[in-house]
């Protein structure tokens, strides 16, 4: 981004909706999102491509059941379970509350095993949570490698 004629990066490439910062950020500086580009999902294990989106929903859904089991589904309900513990400091910040610690707040936001997160990867937590490692290889992992540069070894 430039300001003052200056260039800085700004990182996120990826804003959730639910980041009501950044949301604002977006706004208050006059920037705008560029709209994501279509484009069908695939996924190669450096063989063969283990899964290829279809145009189709139903057909993905089978796909993906099909290699996965529900794993896709319960994902999706486990990111949505961290988000809505996410969401919580949102409340706080409105009573002008602070915490005097990160470990305070994450227990505050989500208990015990919120706050264990902390100390392990997103690997650890995930194996923790039941997901394969056949679905953490071929879905998670490259989403991490792409959206962050990062493995789930983080």
């Amino acid at each position: 981004m430039m300001v003052q004629g200056q260039e800085y990066e700004a990182g996120g490439s990826v804003i959730h909706p639910l980041n009501l910062h950044m949301k604002r950020f977006v706004k208050d500086l006059g920037l705008s999102a560029v709209q994501a580009s279509g484009g069908l999902l695939g996924i190669y294990n450096g063989e063969t491509l283990v899964f290829e989106e279809s145009n189709w929903f139903i057909i993905n859904v089978i796909k993906l059941v099909w290699r996965y089991g529900f794993q896709s589904l319960r994902m999706h309900m486990w990111v949505e379970d961290v988000l809505d513990k996410f969401m919580r400091i949102y409340r706080y910040q409105s009573h002008d509350y602070a915490f005097s610690s990160v470990e305070k707040l994450l227990h505050a936001l989500g208990g015990d095993d919120f706050l264990g997160m902390l100390n392990r990867t997103l690997l650890e937590t995930l194996q923790k949570a039941g997901f394969s490692e056949k679905f953490l290889n071929e879905m998670i992992a490259p989403v991490m490698r792409v959206n962050y540069g990062q493995s789930t070894d983080i």
